[in-house]
């Protein structure tokens, strides 16, 4: 299901529990036929409110994810109140809850950007507030809501073709190919040397490339996938591998990734040792006796 999924309100929609439900239950069950009050507006991917009480007037407000027959697919304990156990014959009906209501859009007195606000340095004017994005791309006309420090939920409009959710439903950039070829990126390591754009990195003496990491672009990265394009490599398979450039004076050659390429421009999956905040990286070596190397790539997010 979207992060955003749209809401749905039927009119005059109520019914009554065919089967008690204990406080754990995700499915509840209605009396034969009312399914239908609210399967009318609703289809995949869409959520609604419903309220159950009781005479005692105890409330549990649950979020309805999806409707077969006279069955809900519910999340229980919803907008503020405790799941609960409810015998057969309680009331469940929609009403108009704060949880509705708090994704409406302001349609004055708001701020507008050009740009997605989520983790950027957009404080808040006050605890959720809406702010309006505007840019050229159609995906880019869209609302936003503060939800806490910096971070920003999309409720209306859908994530562009670079964006993704992330697991906690924020939008942020999606992974891609990132060249980091030059020497604006890697310094030489005694017998490398830069040949500019079109030779790039030259072996000197049958001692392979060996770049180091030059200023901070990889503080805090992470890839995923790697791919290099070697200048007619001499005889593939050809290897190389990435030290963790922070840890390397200190503890001799700890190498975070060794991976073997079949041909020039493979990509190839990177698998990092010990725990995802460990490594500051990278030193790079490619074997010896390799020809030219012309690009470097990683596949992750962009810093």
């Amino acid at each position: 299901m979207s992060a955003n999924p749209e809401h749905v309100f039927n009119n005059i929609a109520y019914a009554t529990l065919k089967e008690a439900a204990t406080a754990s239950d995700t499915v509840l069950y209605l009396t034969d036929g009312s399914g239908y009050a609210f399967r009318a507006a609703w289809s995949s991917g869409k959520i609604f409110y419903l309220t159950l009480t009781d005479k005692l007037k105890n409330i549990e407000i649950v979020k309805v994810t999806s409707v077969s027959g006279d069955a809900l697919t519910v999340e229980r304990g919803q907008d503020g109140t405790v799941a609960r156990a409810w015998p057969r014959g309680s009331l469940i009906s929609q009403r108009l809850v704060a949880a509705n209501l708090d994704g409406f859009i302001q349609k004055e007195g708001f701020r507008t950007i050009d740009y997605n606000p989520n983790d950027s340095s957009l404080a808040a004017n006050y605890p959720g507030e809406k702010v309006y994005q505007t840019g050229a791309e159609e995906c880019q006309k869209r609302w936003w809501k503060h939800s806490t420090g910096t971070k920003w939920r999309l409720i209306a409009g859908e994530p562009c073709s670079d964006e993704e959710y992330d697991d906690d439903g924020y939008v942020v950039a999606a992974p891609t190919w990132i060249q980091v070829y030059d020497n604006t990126y890697w310094d030489p390591i005694p017998d490398t040397t830069w040949g500019g754009e079109e030779t790039g990195w030259i072996p000197q003496g049958g001692g392979g490339i060996n770049l180091e990491v030059k200023g901070t672009w990889f503080i805090g990265f992470r890839p995923t996938k790697m791919r290099l394009t070697i200048a007619e490599p001499n005889s593939p398979p050809f290897s190389t591998r990435l030290y963790d450039w922070h840890l390397y004076p200190l503890a001799g050659p700890p190498y975070i990734c060794d991976a073997s390429f079949d041909e020039s421009g493979e990509e190839i999956s990177l698998t990092f040792q010990g725990e995802e905040t460990d490594y500051d990286i990278f030193q790079l070596n490619l074997e010896s006796g390799s020809s030219n190397l012309t690009n470097i790539e990683f596949y992750g997010y962009r810093w």
